[in-house]
């Protein structure tokens, strides 16, 4: 019996999907808060999205929003408006700590307060937990039209905005951690355990946390940030099909 194949290795992050009943909204806020760029526009009127486990013929538009590096360079922010069938409406939770994708985030070119002062009536609050094990200070939290927490980190050095990391809960950091790594990601940070002060994100008593940062060599700009919560314990959001309104990273993130 022969050997399985091995894995491609991934060599970049290729995109992040964000869906969204309209598009519109979702790539106004971007570009008016972040200077992200409309580089393409995709229209797929009779689509085939079996691969996601969606039958039938469906009917999709897609935004490719970029940072000013552009494609090859940079990952998108893929912003995907569902005309058929439509985005299943959900309430993301309102906790940081519930298991999935928490945040998407960006290096940002301004101090603190001009941050603040430009995110406006977005804002949720401070943005407390490491990226690539360094802490930020007056890094924010805010939200996008969708309800899509977004993770902005003031970078004296950048010359603009940037996207940076991917936040995601695991309930097991270890196999986390060992999964990543078979798909080329190496360990950029941790794995720390941190203990935070009662209110941090909201919460009621103290939190407890061991984050880790992972990283591919062709692409150190960017890391996915595993967090693993001890306090509070964290929740399971509910399931919902595979057009609800979220943000999720391409399941191979592989750029040849």
């Amino acid at each position: 019996m022969s050997a399985p194949a091995p894995l491609p290795h991934a060599h970049g992050i290729l995109h992040i999907n964000l869906n969204a009943a309209a598009a519109e909204p979702e790539h106004a806020f971007y570009r008016d808060l972040l200077g992200l760029n409309l580089r393409m526009r995709s229209h797929e009127p009779k689509g085939d999205a079996t691969p996601m486990g969606i039958d039938g013929i469906t009917d999709s538009e897609t935004l490719f929003l970029y940072d000013a590096r552009g494609p090859r360079v940079a990952g998108a922010l893929e912003i995907v408006q569902w005309n058929e069938p439509g985005p299943v409406a959900r309430a993301l939770p309102a906790a940081p700590w519930h298991l999935g994708i928490a945040a998407v985030g960006y290096r940002v070119p301004w101090a603190p307060e001009e941050l603040r002062r430009r995110a406006g009536g977005a804002v949720l609050g401070e943005a407390p937990l490491p990226v690539a094990g360094r802490a930020n200070q007056g890094a924010l939290r805010v939200q996008d039209p969708v309800g899509v927490p977004v993770e902005l980190v003031p970078d004296a050095d950048g010359e603009s905005p940037a996207l940076s990391h991917l936040r995601i809960n695991t309930a097991d950091l270890e196999r986390a951690l060992a999964w990543y790594r078979v798909l080329g990601f190496t360990v950029a940070d941790g794995p720390t355990r941190r203990d935070l002060p009662a209110g941090t994100l909201g919460a009621a008593g103290p939190v407890a946390v061991t984050t880790a940062a992972v990283a591919l060599s062709e692409d150190p700009t960017f890391t996915l940030e595993l967090t693993q919560w001890h306090t509070p314990r964290p929740s399971v959001p509910s399931p919902t099909g595979r057009t609800h309104k979220a943000c999720s990273v391409s399941p191979w993130p592989v750029r040849t």
